[in-house]
Order: C-alpha cells, then structure tokens, then sequence
C-alpha cells in the first residue's frame, strides 16, 4: 500500500472511532458501574471485543464497520444498561415514598420514649445511637428518574454505584430497623 492509501485507510478507522466513541465511553464507564458478575456486564463486554476486531480487521484492510448496525447495537446496550441501573437504584436506594417512611421511624413515639429512657445508665445508649445511624445511613434520591442517565451512566444527585451495593434493598433495611427498633424497646423495658 501507499502512503497515501494507508492515510486514508488510518483517517476512516479514526472517523469510525469518532463516530462509535460517546457510545463506546459511556458503556465503558457503565461497565464498572454494575457488579461484575451482572448479565449486562458479559454482553457489554463482548459487544467490545466484537467491535474492537472489527476496527482491526478495517485498520489492516480486511472489512469494513457498519456504523449503522454498531451504533444500533451499542444504542441497544445503552438502553439495557439504564434498565438494569434504574432497577438497582429503585431496590438499593430509598426513593420519595421511602424516605418518607424513614422519616416517620425516626419521628415514631417509641423512638422518643427510648431516647427519654436512654439516660438510664444500665441502659445501653449507643445502641440506640447505633440503631439512629443505620436507619440514617441507608442511601436515598428524591430526584432520581432513568432520564437523569441520559448523558452521565450514574445517577447525577446520588452517585450511586450498584458494584457497591449488596445486601438486603433499602425498604427491608427499613423493615429490619423497625422490627430491631421494637425488640429494643421491649429488652429497655424488660431491664428496667
């Protein structure tokens, strides 16, 4: 080849490379959003050795890329990624209904009476504290909706990271954390 067909050769696989690279990036940085061992996460991944041979077959002059079809493809992947976020976001992260509820727990006469009660010293206060802190550190996202994914592939209010999350979902943390706030109230008043 010529110095001048392999330039135009080089100039196409850049402009292709242009082309695919907003999708390309925010798949990428989705990819290491989601847990590892995710579905979505397998298929992102093939879809990027699939695309990364095709550059090198249309770099060495063995194919083309049909942009169109790859673009589709990758516009496809997009929308599964968002599904699967929203998913994640909706079971791990408290939303406006579930905030709310948290902070009638936290308002609930029982948690009034053991803070009174909680002066008692064979009483063990940082249990109570401890129990405040886990109902307060459950992550929540009043403004949270799959459109915010649009251009960023995490949530712009909460920055959310599904890999981190795991365990039971923000409204059976809430569950437990009533349930504990009960059997707290009965062994203070047991002991006293």
């Amino acid at each position: 080849l010529g110095d001048r067909e392999r330039a135009q050769r080089i100039g196409h696989t850049l402009d292709i490379v242009a082309q695919l690279q907003p999708l390309t990036g925010y798949l990428g940085e989705a990819s290491a959003l989601l847990p590892s061992d995710h579905p979505w996460v397998a298929r992102a991944n093939e879809a990027r050795e699939e695309l990364l041979a095709a550059v090198r077959r249309l770099f060495r002059n063995l194919g083309d890329v049909d942009v169109v079809a790859w673009r589709r493809r990758l516009e496809d992947l997009r929308r599964e990624y968002v599904a699967a976020y929203t998913e994640l976001h909706n079971r791990y992260v408290l939303q406006p209904g579930g905030i709310e509820r948290r902070q009638r727990l936290l308002r609930d006469p029982r948690v009034a009476q053991l803070q009174a009660l909680s002066g008692v010293e064979i009483l063990n206060r940082a249990e109570l504290d401890r129990w405040r802190a886990a109902v307060e550190a459950i992550p929540s996202c009043e403004s949270f909706h799959d459109g915010v994914l649009a251009d960023s592939p995490r949530c712009p209010y909460c920055h959310f990271s599904p890999a981190q999350a795991s365990g039971p979902s923000a409204t059976t943390l809430l569950d437990q954390l009533d349930a504990r706030l009960e059997s707290l109230g009965v062994r203070w008043h047991a002991a006293l």
